[in-house]
């Protein structure tokens, strides 16, 4: 029996999948984050570690028994130095043969298992992955909060730390996101925020997409339009599909935390609707199955793939 291990390394948390060739062995482990530019690479190897001994232990495999694996990881091919490191990480944390890809891959590969398609991942950070159909693989955004990342939930936060901030000293006279922010922040005075570490407040700014959402089905016309700002700059991403795509219509699926906020996934839904050369889906299987796709990723494992997937589906 052959066993496959997938990793889902993100901004807010990382997950592991241990399953066995016929699905009959499936073992999972959660831990903290995989951002390297965050936490340092002595934090994220911590975090692997965990998450990926919590699925072995629940599936009752040893690594040694593991035929493959792949992680998905944020930042990586993102051209920011960071991927000898990452490879390196890699390679400590499970030494037998292994695929590292961007952690946005898993999500494509998941959406649309070995077929053409485009996925929007809008999470701590925002990516737009499209492959066409001689396999060949685009991307946009995904820069990072200081260059893009737009329409994310960091980008949401912020321009909402940035309101909350008007708010505090009467630039805008309505306070109710505001007073959300410190309810739900455990924040007493705002100014708390400016001196949180880099770590806490990547993590704190991308979590206030989730207050804005809540404000904004409350009415807040402010929150409202935050999240129409970040629709508009989602869909932008979106659009530039059209550019690079071999076929029309493209099929594009959302995907990631942000969209958990129904008010912002309907806008976005709705616009992609309105062009006809857009299609929009949902994802198949869940981002962390795109791992163990990509962990069959050796040629001579296609037709193992794809009955895996047959039988994934009848589950």
């Amino acid at each position: 029996m052959r066993y496959f291990l997938g990793v889902d390394g993100g901004g807010t948390h990382t997950r592991s999948l241990v399953v066995s060739q016929d699905l009959s062995v499936i073992g999972e482990g959660f831990a903290g984050p995989a951002d390297i530019l965050s936490l340092g690479e002595d934090s994220v190897r911590n975090n692997l570690l965990q998450a990926i001994d919590a699925s072995l232990a629940s599936a009752s495999v040893d690594t040694k028994q593991i035929a493959s694996a792949c992680f998905g990881m944020p930042t990586y091919r993102d051209g920011v130095g960071t991927d000898e490191t990452i490879d390196s990480l890699v390679k400590k944390v499970f030494p037998g043969s292994t695929v590292v890809v961007n952690d946005v891959q898993l999500a494509l590969e998941a959406s649309f298992p070995m077929k053409s398609g485009a996925i929007i991942l809008s999470g701590t950070g925002a990516m737009l992955m499209y492959r066409n159909a001689a396999g060949e693989i685009h991307r946009v955004d995904g820069w990072g909060e200081l260059a893009g990342d737009m329409g994310s939930s960091y980008y949401i936060g912020h321009k909402a730390i940035q309101t909350a901030f008007k708010q505090f000293d009467g630039r805008i006279k309505d306070k109710r996101l505001l007073e959300a922010i410190k309810r739900e922040s455990g924040i007493v005075d705002l100014r708390e925020i400016i001196g949180q570490t880099p770590d806490s407040s990547r993590r704190l700014v991308a979590s206030l997409a989730g207050v804005v959402c809540s404000v904004a089905g409350e009415g807040d016309a402010i929150s409202k339009a935050l999240l129409d700002d970040a629709a508009d700059e989602l869909m932008t991403t979106i659009l530039t599909v059209k550019d690079i795509a071999d076929s029309l219509p493209v099929e594009v699926a959302l995907s990631g935390g942000t969209f958990k906020c129904s008010y912002l996934k309907e806008r976005v839904e709705s616009m992609i609707l309105t062009d006809e050369d857009l299609r929009p889906v949902s994802s198949e299987f869940e981002n962390i199955w795109g791992a163990i796709f990509l962990a069959m990723s050796d040629p001579k494992d296609r037709e193992l793939r794809q009955d895996f997937i047959r039988k994934l589906r009848r589950l």
